[in-house]
């Protein structure tokens, strides 16, 4: 008896649930080569070699999120909207002008040194990144070729804070614009230009973190020498970060290590505005905590592993917990999506649901809810601004329209 592929149809669609598959099989890659020389931005080699029982948590966790799929059906989300979109596009319009002159009048986001990037970075920098991805999918969801204006200005915006040196804004956006394409659609009606898209813009961003500082020196005899000689597999493993998150999860279940605090149970304030002046968080960080145990000798940060946190707080039981916690997190932001009546809500929304199945594998649980708060307050802060702008858009366009038929 075969599986009619009709059938199977629905299941591939890209519900959250598929892109948490997508994404974990992309985080547990290294996991198939078996073993790795991890190279450092600096040039220094770690040797990572997987303990044999990491296959077990590995394949508990593909088969928690397989089951996932199969078991738990998810209904159509409606991505529409009966409102016009004038004011919301006047909106984020705004948003872009205001905080994007605010970046250009930071230098220090500029300087080729990231230490000096971090510290001058602040919750307006944040603001503009996130307002570059809202606009992004906006833009998609309410017709990229009458809003060519708004899908302009976020790629120029996302460019920006590509040069500056973040990666994750640019692909947070594009999966969220394959979010709003496949969502309601098999991925069997894939193109293959889709595919190679996105492998292209993949490749991309592996690469150009090996490049960027020396795209913002201006070194192109140093971009050439990465990008064209014998060096170029070595300098592209330093943007597979991959290898170094994955060796988390190898660590906690090989020294069966527990984390001495965490901030696992009072996840939940990561959804108060403003949280981290209210409450300290530092101290019983899981990345804090794993570096000084496991990367105490490496240079930079390191990237947290979602899996590895809930191991090391619970077990094995932390891993089908996870992708519990997970999809049932992005079960209500998809109710959300379905019921309000902006685009630019669900554009945040929906980016919400990219930060907590995508990019929260190389975080733990409370930054991972920080990164989806954020970007929903911004969209909820562009919509009160919308609200307000829609009156005199309004008046606009009906003048406009009226010097349009020569009345």
């Amino acid at each position: 008896m075969t599986a009619n592929p009709r059938a199977l149809a629905p299941m591939l669609a890209l519900r959250p649930s598929v892109w948490l598959l997508i994404s974990t099989l992309l985080y547990f890659f290294p996991f198939v080569i078996g073993e790795f020389n991890y190279i450092s931005p600096s040039g220094q080699r770690y040797a990572a070699s997987y303990h044999g029982g990491t296959i077990f948590a590995v394949a508990l966790a593909l088969a928690s999120i397989v089951f996932a799929i199969l078991v738990f059906r998810d209904a159509e989300v409606d991505l529409s909207a009966d409102r016009r979109p004038g004011g919301e596009a006047a909106a984020f319009i705004v948003f872009f002008a205001v905080f994007g002159i605010y970046t250009l009048m930071t230098p220090e986001l500029f300087s080729y040194a990231k230490v000096e990037v971090l510290s001058a970075k602040n919750r307006f920098h944040y603001i503009f990144e996130d307002a570059c991805q809202i606009g992004m999918v906006y833009a998609v969801l309410a017709g990229w070729r009458k809003n060519v204006i708004p899908l302009a200005l976020s790629l120029i915006g996302l460019g920006l804070v590509l040069y500056i040196g973040h990666r994750s804004a640019l692909a947070v956006a594009i999966a969220g614009i394959f979010y709003v394409a496949f969502r309601n659609r098999s991925l069997l009606s894939l193109k293959a230009w889709h595919v190679i898209s996105a492998l292209i813009a993949l490749a991309f961003l592996v690469l150009y973190k090996s490049i960027y500082v020396f795209v913002k020196m201006g070194d192109i005899a140093a971009i050439k020498s990465r990008l064209l000689r014998d060096a170029l597999w070595d300098n592209a493993v330093v943007g597979l970060e991959q290898f170094v998150t994955f060796a988390h999860l190898d660590f906690v279940v090989t020294y069966n290590y527990s984390l001495p605090c965490s901030n696992l149970w009072i996840s939940p304030v990561a959804l108060v505005p403003f949280m981290d002046e209210i409450i300290n968080i530092s101290a019983c960080g899981y990345n804090r905590q794993i570096q000084e145990a496991y990367f105490s000798g490496y240079g930079g940060g390191v990237a947290a592993n979602i899996w590895a946190e809930f191991f090391a707080n619970l077990g094995y039981i932390g891993i089908p917990l996870v992708v519990a916690v997970i999809l049932g997190a992005c079960k209500i932001i998809e109710y959300w999506i379905g019921n309000c009546n902006s685009l630019l809500l669900k554009s945040g929304l929906i980016l919400s649901i990219i930060e907590m199945t995508v990019y929260i594998q190389r975080k733990e649980l409370m930054g991972g809810l920080v990164s989806a708060k954020r970007v929903v307050i911004v969209a909820i802060l562009m919509y009160a601004l919308a609200r307000v702008l829609r009156p005199p858009v309004r008046e606009w366009e009906a003048r406009d329209s009226s010097l349009a038929s020569g009345g």
